[in-house]
Order: C-alpha cells, then sequence, then structure tokens
C-alpha cells in the first residue's frame, strides 16, 4: 500500500511538472520582421513583489542534511559544478539580473533592474540594463554595474584558464573570442554605460535564442575583493580592466586554500553569509545577511541561521526524527521513502516530492581510446540492461529508464499538442521515446566491435570467446590495444552495486575487460571535468540540468570549452550544430524547439558521449514546524528556502505561495518570457 501510495505522490507530481509547457503554433511569429522577434526578449522589469510581515526570525535555524559531499567551491562554477556547491552558491550569491520565479518563468529580477532596453544596430542586438543605485553586498559596500561588467569580464578572461578555470558560456557576446584568446584586452560585447548602466551587445548569428532574457543574465562579484587595485574602464569600445590584473594575483585572491574567494567569499550578494566551513566533516554553516535587498520577488529570508551537513541517505529519517536534522533533500532510496511516508502518516514530519531534472548515466573519456571508438560506446549501450540495473537497486520504486539526455522533470519529456486546430499532425513526445527504447542486443553489439577491429587476442591470434577474454585490436604500428574500461564511481553511491553488478555481467561477455574503481566524491568530479589528467574511460555519474536546458556548450568543439564545460570530450560539429539549431528557435515556438530537440537526442545516442540510464522521483522530508518550503516550485531546496519559515502552526497559510501581494505592476497581459 505504501508503495502504490508513493508512485501516486510521484505521477501526480511528474504530471504537474510537465504539464508547464503549451502547444504553441508559430504561424504568426514567421510573419514579423528580425527586429520584432528580438524584442519580444524583453519582459517588463516590473513584477509582483511579495509582502512579507514574518521579518527575521531571532534565533531560528534549519539544519538541511545532504547526501552529496561538498567540494568547497562556493562563488563559480568555474571550477566544478557539484550539486552540493550549487545549493551553498545560491544561498551566498543573489542580485541577478533574470531570475527563475517561482511562478515557472524566466523574467528581470526587479529588485535589481530598474530598466532594460533594446535596439538593433547593424543586425546586433543591443541590451542596456539599468540596476538600482541601492544595491549592497554582505559588508554594506555598494554594488554597481562596474562589478556586473566585472564579473562578466573575468569569467571570460584568459587568466581563468591559466589557473585551471574553465570560462563561462559567454561567446555569444560580440567580440568574446578575440578577448577571451588574449588578441584584445577590451571586450567589445561588453559596455560600461555609468554606475548604474551597462550594455550587453550581441551579433544577430545568435538571435533569436528560445530562453529569452536568460542569455541577459548576470550576477556580480566585488572587483575589490577579487582584483585589488584594479578597475573597469570602458573608452568607447568596449570595457576592460586595468591594473595589476593577472593569473598570479587571481591565484592568491580566489584560489588561495583559506581566504580566496572561490572557497571563502566573504563579501557577497545573496541572502545569507558564510560563517563557517568544515571541509573534512562537510558541514557549513550560514547566518542571514542583514544587507540582502530580496530575491526577485522582493523576499528575503526569515530563517536566522542555515546548516547543512552532509548525511548518509540511511541515517537520514532517523535524524529527522530526533531532530539531528530538520531537512533531507532529494531521497531516493525505498526504504527511505517509505520511512519518510510513514513519518507523514504520523504526522511527525512534512514531505515535498517532484521528478529529477537530471539523470544518472555512464560517462565516456571520449577524447581518449578506447572510449573514442563510436563503435565500443554503441556496443557497451547496447549490452547494458537498464531495467535490469533499476530492479536491482533499491530505488525501483522512483526510478524510470530514460532514452537519451533528458530527465524526467524536464517539461519536452511530457509535451503532447493534440487536438492542432493548424492541420499539422500531432507531436507526442512521449510516444517518440517509446519508439526510441532499444531491447538489450549482446549479438549486434559483438557485431559491431568486431566491424571496429576488436578481433584478436593477446597473442594476435583471432578472438574466441570460449576461450579469451579480452578483445584486441591491432594498430598500423603493429601495437595490439586491449579492448579494457577502467570505470571510475563515487563512494557509496545508492545505485553503484546495482550498476557494476551489470557492467560485470555484460562487459566481459562481449569481450571487453573492467575495472570498478570507487573514489572519493570531490576527487571523482576533478577527473570528471578534467581538471587532472583523466585515467579512467568511464564515470558512473548523476546529473541535474541547469534551469535551462541548454546543450550547447556542453557538446561545444572547441578547446575553450572542454573540461568543466565540455566534459565528455566528444568532437562532433553535428551534434554542437543541432544543440545550437534548439538555443536558436523563437521564444514562442514551443514545438519547433520540441521537434529539434527530439532531432538532437536522435543525434546524442547516435554518438553516444554517455548511456542514459535512469531518472528518478526525488522526496525531501523535513521537520512538521517548517512551513513555506516548496521545492517543486523552485529549481533547489537553497532557493526555496527563503520563503520559508519554522512556527507551530501557518502563518500564512500552508503554501507559501498564499503570501499576500503588492502589485508593482498589474497588466496581466505582459509578456514574459519563455514558460516551462
Amino acid at each position: 500500500m505504501r508503495k502504490a501510495v508513493a508512485w501516486a505522490i510521484g505521477v501526480l507530481m511528474l504530471v504537474g511538472s510537465l504539464g508547464m509547457a503549451p502547444a504553441l503554433a508559430a504561424d504568426d511569429q514567421d510573419e514579423q520582421d528580425e527586429q520584432d522577434l528580438l524584442s519580444r526578449w524583453m519582459p517588463p522589469t516590473e513584477a509582483l513583489i511579495l509582502h512579507d510581515p514574518i521579518g527575521i526570525q531571532a534565533g531560528s535555524k534549519l539544519v538541511v542534511g545532504t547526501t552529496t559531499r561538498m567540494s568547497g567551491y562556493f562563488s563559480t562554477e568555474m571550477w566544478g559544478m557539484n550539486a552540493a556547491d550549487m545549493d551553498v552558491r545560491a544561498l551566498l550569491h543573489g542580485y541577478e539580473t533574470v531570475s527563475w520565479t517561482r511562478f515557472g518563468s524566466l523574467q528581470f529580477n526587479s529588485v535589481v533592474m530598474k530598466s532594460a532596453a533594446y535596439e538593433t544596430v547593424g543586425g546586433e542586438g543591443l541590451y542596456t540594463m539599468e540596476i538600482y543605485d541601492d544595491l549592497t553586498y554582505s559588508d554594506g559596500s555598494k554594488v554597481t554595474a562596474e562589478d556586473y561588467v566585472f564579473s562578466l569580464l573575468l569569467s571570460s578572461a584568459r587568466e581563468i584558464a591559466d589557473i585551471g578555470g574553465t570560462p563561462q558560456g559567454w561567446g555569444y557576446l560580440k567580440g568574446f573570442s578575440a578577448y577571451h584568446g588574449g588578441e584584445t584586452e577590451v571586450f567589445a560585447g561588453i559596455r560600461l554605460l555609468s554606475e548604474t548602466q551597462f550594455q550587453l551587445i550581441i551579433p544577430g548569428d545568435f538571435l533569436p535564442y528560445f530562453y529569452g532574457v536568460a542569455m541577459l543574465r548576470v550576477q556580480p562579484y566585488p572587483v575589490a575583493v577579487i582584483a585589488p587595485g584594479c578597475e573597469v574602464r570602458d573608452d568607447g569600445k568596449g570595457a576592460y580592466i586595468v591594473g595589476e590584473f593577472s593569473a598570479a594575483m587571481l591565484q592568491e585572491t580566489m584560489l588561495n586554500p583559506q581566504t580566496g574567494y572561490v572557497f571563502n567569499p566573504q563579501v557577497t550578494s545573496g541572502p545569507y553569509t558564510l560563517d563557517s566551513y568544515d571541509a573534512e566533516n562537510s558541514v557549513i554553516t550560514f547566518q542571514v545577511n542583514p544587507n540582502f535587498k530580496g530575491n526577485s520577488l522582493g523576499k528575503k529570508p526569515n530563517i536566522e541561521r542555515i546548516e547543512v551537513r552532509l548525511v548518509a541517505e540511511a541515517d537520514a529519517i532517523k535524524l529527522l526524527a530526533t531532530g539531528e536534522i530538520g531537512l533531507i533533500n532529494k531521497i531516493m532510496d525505498d526504504e527511505m521513502v517509505f520511512r519518510g511516508i510513514d513519518g507523514v502518516g504520523e504526522q511527525n514530519l512534512r514531505m515535498a516530492s517532484y521528478p529529477r531534472n537530471g539523470l544518472g548515466f555512464l560517462g565516456f573519456s571520449c577524447e581518449k581510446e578506447p572510449a573514442n571508438s563510436q563503435a565500443v560506446r554503441q556496443a557497451l549501450m547496447m549490452a547494458i540492461d537498464r531495467d535490469a540495473i533499476i530492479e536491482k537497486s533499491p530505488q525501483t520504486m522512483s526510478a524510470t529508464r530514460v532514452e537519451g539526455y533528458y530527465g524526467m522533470g524536464q517539461w519536452m519529456v511530457g509535451y503532447w499538442d493534440g487536438g492542432r486546430m493548424d492541420g499539422q499532425p500531432t507531436l507526442s513526445v512521449p510516444e517518440k521515446l517509446v519508439e526510441m527504447r532499444k531491447p538489450v542486443d549482446m549479438k549486434g553489439a559483438k557485431a559491431l566491435l568486431d566491424s571496429d577491429g576488436w578481433v584478436m587476442n593477446q597473442a594476435g591470434e583471432p578472438f574466441d570467446a570460449k576461450r579469451d577474454a579480452v578483445r584486441y585490436k591491432r594498430h598500423a604500428d603493429g601495437y595490439l590495444q586491449p579492448l579494457k574500461l577502467s570505470i571510475a564511481m563515487a563512494e557509496e553511491m545508492t545505485m553503484g552495486p546495482a550498476v557494476c553488478k551489470e557492467l560485470q555481467r555484460a562487459l566481459p561477455e562481449l569481450g571487453i575487460g573492467v575495472e570498478v574503481v570507487e573514489l572519493p566524491f570531490p576527487e571523482l568530479l576533478r577527473h570528471y571535468y578534467r581538471q587532472v589528467e583523466r585515467k579512467y574511460d568511464v564515470f558512473f555519474m548523476g546529473t541535474n540540468f541547469n534551469y535551462l536546458f541548454d546543450p550547447y556548450y556542453s557538446f561545444h568543439t572547441s578547446p575553450a570549452y572542454q573540461g568543466m564545460l565540455n566534459t565528455s570530450g566528444l568532437q562532433d560539429e553535428k551534434l554542437m550544430e543541432l544543440a545550437l539549431d534548439m538555443r536558436r528557435t523563437n521564444s514562442m515556438d514551443t514545438r519547433g524547439y520540441v521537434e529539434k530537440w527530439l532531432l538532437f537526442q536522435e543525434r546524442f545516442m547516435e554518438m553516444v558521449p554517455l548511456v542514459p540510464l535512469y531518472s528518478n522521483i526525488y522526496f525531501d522530508f523535513y521537520r512538521k514546524d517548517l512551513w513555506g518550503y516548496n521545492p517543486v516550485t523552485s529549481p533547489s531546496w537553497s532557493l526555496a528556502v527563503p520563503y520559508a519559515y519554522i512556527s507551530d502552526e501557518p502563518l500564512l497559510g500552508e503554501n507559501q505561495m498564499d503570501l499576500p501581494l503588492d502589485p508593482v505592476d498589474d497588466d496581466e497581459d505582459d509578456d514574459m518570457a519563455f514558460v516551462g
């Protein structure tokens, strides 16, 4: 009975999240000229602002349990995208120009943005952003347009690569390549206009963009802290940094283990400030930031202190019951879910469930042999029984197999435009995904390896499966290469034993040698992101996609994006172009985007940079006196927490969405950016 209830909850949450993408025809859009198409990007900067009568609850504290060990990169994604680190960053850094709202849309952050203007000049889009002059960092210092421009210059600088970071994906801004490549010190696509105004210039080749104003999302970094003695200037041709800005300086100000901004950011712009961090035990504490103006809805946090600590999933419900933690995020283990549901039934706990915006997979090191062979990658995918992995795992209730590069929580997965009136045939993504499903095919996998030349044994004689354990391939220079795969996974991964068992069944049957290595999670990530020379051929990993699905840089072939962004090392121009074609879709052409998404998935499964395994339903359990916490309407728990408060009874209605609203702009017809 409990299992049926849990499945019902998960299915309801899945349907709710996937029902957010309406089918919109693009006929009207096709008749608009280029400038009108681009101008539709620009939603108003005004928005509804939440009225919060609670304020900071003095003495209140919430302890959050996480099953992912933090890596310690707390200020930027340029050194890693560990999910636990990303939650820390969301607590510490704010004032982004564009926000993902609780209502499922991307819009300008009305707390930050005073105005936004658009014009076209010579086929380029010019976006002028004006911020309010009352924004401050946690130490009371002023946030100005210079900090936003510095953030862009810093994250595009060649000096970042020199100290081991990966530049962010600002390649769509005019002059990025010349600036990043060191050809010029001036970034032509970024203009610093005044203390409160800056401008971004985007060439027409990158427009339109399906996710609209997401291209204009920038967070400030304090130039005075990261680049002391430096400043940003603009003489009319673009922004640049003056002063002793160098890799050596950044090595100290950003990567000093004790004081560097990457590990210990003390001047921040988000709802909380960093109090302490215990790397050995993976425990971090935060204090509310009294200078925080609010998130995109003007919401300031109510809970005064937050602590995040690493916990074993098997201990999570017990720790909730004893009060040692107040919230556990992303539970997937069946036994723990059932225990949590029992706690909810006994009214000792509360719960939220939602489909995962990501998946578990086997990722290849496509830049090195033998994983650089498409035939090897395809053969492994054909041989793996994904259903068996799920059936033998402790997540049979929450997990479901996937047929491509997607997660259950993405709106595209449930897209269906039935009942069309324009004569076009119905497009049903669920049906398309069923068609993509392939059975286990050991015979076909072996034939692929034969055709790729893996037909010998160690002695150079024809491979005989009855006699030989490992296939070999003779290269032109006479070298006999063994077909052996070293597979890395994190220690104590819940799905690890089931995945390991399936690999040890399937690969030897193919004549592939297999070695499974367990690593501490931060070390695993360093190899996966190619921050060190990769020793491993395959990685068992899980990922949750960012707030929007834009895989262009994840499969970009340029050397500038290898590592943190292009983790697979795959160099396939067609896949990259298909990803680019997706992002170039008009934001109102939902069907057009989905059609391109399906083409991307087909090419992805042909090239197999990774083998998709499963996605999940996530369950959050939390203390019964925590109100207003709703991870379903936020991309992560850390963005949901500022809406939460602690009370024996609900003070604002059980759902925080019932907060009274002070309307700043009551025009319901305002054109928001892409909803989904």
